[in-house]
Formats: structure tokens, sequence, C-alpha cells
């Protein structure tokens, strides 16, 4: 009969501590026996499914890898000696829940299985484990916060549910995505206020031009240009009307002589302009458009190139 212990739980990093000791009778050919057997069924042997609850208890693997069964939330996995790893196969749905001390997860939160999910999970010691890996059937790590409902990536590695910018440690920037940008044209007179309202969209890459103020509104930092070119109508007296493109620190103006009954072209553009969060820019005349003066087309663009913080 063999003096060594079948389960590779008990064995331990203390030579002394293990068997066989002086008490021991001696049988070598099966204490190498069971060395073997146990080294091979913890290093690469399907164990018996283990069902799910509350703890599920991988003391009682029967191999390093092993299914589990059932829909119970798991909370715990048992005590098992520190450094023992498991490879776990989810046979099902169920709930893993996350604990900053019992049961580290991925990303910090529970984690809701699907049929062939596997995990690789190791003993820290009384009763304590960490997820080392998780991978979902459907090839998409698990995910927390945020953007936890990323369902998918396509051909062009478009990310599909990202709802908020990724931070540096899930390997973004902490900033949008792509760089902000704006294109709204004008094709229709306006004959009222002074702020051009430019209500055609191109593009409008992160939503923050207001077609209904003609306001563009910072929300990312950085380098910003923009350019407007405008037609604007007269059928009143000559008189000089200035066009400008009002923005933080730098005001890109144009004065003309605007002859009665005529149409003239203004054109503006920026150079690369600073912006914080809530900085806005808009395009406007110095004076109220009206019935004799009055916008007739046009197009104002804005675009990003490079990024702040």
């Amino acid at each position: 009969m063999a003096n060594i212990a079948a389960s590779l739980a008990t064995w331990s990093t203390t030579a002394t501590s293990n068997q066989p000791d002086s008490t021991d009778t001696a049988d070598i050919v099966a204490d190498l026996q069971q060395i073997q057997a146990t080294v091979r069924k913890y290093l690469r042997t399907i164990g018996a499914d283990i069902a799910s609850a509350s703890t599920t208890d991988l003391a009682n693997a029967t191999g390093d890898y092993v299914s589990i069964t059932g829909t119970t939330t798991i909370t715990a996995l048992g005590t098992v000696s520190a450094g023992m790893r498991f490879i776990l196969s989810f046979a099902g749905a169920l709930t893993l829940t996350h604990n900053a001390t019992s049961l580290i997860l991925p990303g910090g939160a529970n984690i809701v299985t699907a049929a062939g999910d596997v995990a690789w999970v190791e003993s820290l010691g009384s009763g304590n484990w960490k997820c080392l890996m998780y991978q979902s059937a459907s090839n998409i790590y698990a995910l927390a916060g945020a953007n936890y409902n990323i369902t998918s990536l396509n051909a062009c590695t478009q990310i599909t549910g990202l709802t908020t910018p990724l931070s540096v440690a899930q390997g973004g920037t902490g900033a949008a995505t792509v760089p902000d940008a704006f294109n709204y044209s004008r094709t229709t007179n306006q004959a009222s206020g002074t702020i051009i309202l430019f209500d055609v969209l191109s593009d409008n890459v992160h939503n923050n031009y207001d077609p209904s103020t003609g306001k563009f509104t910072c929300v990312y930092p950085g380098y910003y240009i923009f350019t407007a070119n405008v037609s604007i109508s007269n059928n009143g007296v000559a008189r000089f009307i200035t066009l400008s493109m009002v923005s933080p620190g730098q005001d890109a103006a144009e004065t003309r002589l605007v002859d009665a009954g005529t149409i003239h072209y203004f054109n503006l553009s920026s150079g690369p302009i600073l912006m914080i969060a809530g900085d806005t820019v808009d395009t406007r005349i110095d004076v109220a458009f009206d019935a004799n003066k009055y916008v007739t087309s046009g197009y104002f663009r804005g675009y990003q190139i490079a990024r702040e913080g």
C-alpha cells in the first residue's frame, strides 16, 4: 500500500512534511506509482463534474479540469492549499460573485457565465481564490464597469456597445475613440439673429455641434481647426458687414463692403485653437440679419487635430 497521499492539495512544499516518513512501511513500488497517478491527475486529467453551489468545493475535484454544472450562484470555491490551479468549464448560466478577497474576478465585478465559458482559477490559500483568466464561448473576454456591454467586434475592428471612452487601464487613452469633428451646411435663407445656424448635417462625430444654436461645444480638450464659408445677400443700402468666427482666445474675422442688391462670399479659417471642455465656437455677423440682410448658403466645419490630457 502506498504511503504517498493521493491528493496533490495535501502535498507540502516542505520536503520533510511529506510522506513517506520513518514510521511508514517501505513500499517503493507503490509510492512511485502513487506519485505518477497524483501528478497525472492534477496536471492533465478531466475530473468528475461538480454541481454548482454557494461553495463549489474544489477540494473535491478529481482532476485539474472540472465541468461545473447547474445554475446556482457561486460565492466561494472551498479551501485548497495555495498555488493549486484548476480549469473550470461551465455547463450553463450562473453567477460568479466577485469578492476582493475570497473570489477575485477580472474587472472586479460579477460574471454571468454561459455554456462553454472557461475560467482558470488559482487558490491563494485559506479559502481565497483568484481568477487568472476568463474566456467566454463567444470569444469576447469578460469585462466590467461602463463598457461591460461590448458584444461584438466586426471585421473592421469597430467596437459595438462602447458607451464610454476606454481608460488607460483598459488599453485606451481615456479620451474618445476617434477625434471630434463636425461638418454642417446651410441651404436656405436665414433672416434673423446674428449667429448663423448651419442646419444640414454632413457629419457630427460626437454630436457636439448643435444646429439649433449654431455652436460647437468642446467636450474633448485639445487643438482644433475651424473653417466657414458664407454667402450673404444685401437687398438694402450698401454697408460694411463683418463675419466673425468667435472662439476662445482667437477670433477670425472678415469685413466686406456689401453693395446693395449683391451677394458677397466670406471665407474664414482659424489657426489651431486650444480648447478645454465647455469652450464654444460659432460663426456670426456684427448686426442682426433681417429681410434685407440674410444668409443664402454656406458651411461650417471643425476638426480636432490633437488631444490634450
